[in-house]
């Protein structure tokens, strides 16, 4: 069936994958150990050199181009968020029933637009995010970011949306002292703009 020669080939690639299949299963933990230093510093690389390309596009926006850039990303993380939550908890409710229901029209805009930025930016950027930046510059924005969420408990969705989107405010804020710009004022148009975005959906669908 098989000649001698064929013979002695079929059993030297048995023989060498016997070999490769023995030196796997021994050294198995030491290949998976590279495998994962090897992804990892492959990723790892990948996000620097795709923040640093990032970070380098945005010094070239114009303040207005940048305020408008932050509001965007903001709804955008908001809807994503907000879709993934929806699609993975069905029937999701509220922890708590918020008071921004009962609230008139003209107040929902007022507290949204106005007190709620102006007051937040003060306390978590101005002085949260200054002091922490200070002593804990590694750490800071998580931080901040962290208790900002906290103080947006009313559900799952909104803290970890709140999260991600004060990611945004407090890196808003950095990015405009080094640009020489007010980052209160930054922050602020940002803040305003997201939340004119949440108030507009909210409003809308009160109405309905």
């Amino acid at each position: 069936m098989f000649s001698s020669k064929q013979k002695t080939s079929i059993s030297r690639r048995i023989f060498l994958s016997g070999l490769i299949l023995g030196c796997l299963c021994e050294y198995e933990d030491f290949i998976l150990r590279r495998i994962r230093f090897i992804l990892f510093h492959f990723l790892n690389v990948f996000i620097m050199i795709t923040t640093e390309e990032i970070e380098s596009r945005l010094l070239t926006l114009t303040f207005k181009s940048y305020v408008f850039f932050s509001i965007a990303l903001s709804c955008l993380i908001s809807f994503l968020i907000g879709l993934i939550y929806n699609l993975l908890i069905i029937n999701s409710q509220a922890i708590t029933e918020s008071d921004v229901s009962k609230m008139e029209t003209w107040s929902i805009i007022l507290l949204s637009l106005i007190i709620a930025p102006l007051f937040e930016t003060v306390i978590f950027q101005t002085l949260l995010l200054g002091f922490t930046h200070r002593y804990l510059p590694k750490y800071s924005n998580l931080i901040v970011s962290l208790l900002f969420a906290v103080n947006h408990f009313s559900s799952i969705k909104q803290i970890v949306a709140t999260f991600f989107i004060c990611l945004i405010f407090n890196y808003s804020y950095l990015h405009a002292k080094e640009r020489e710009w007010n980052p209160f004022l930054t922050v602020l148009l940002i803040h305003s703009g997201y939340n004119l975005f949440v108030s507009t959906i909210f409003l809308s669908s009160k109405a309905l």
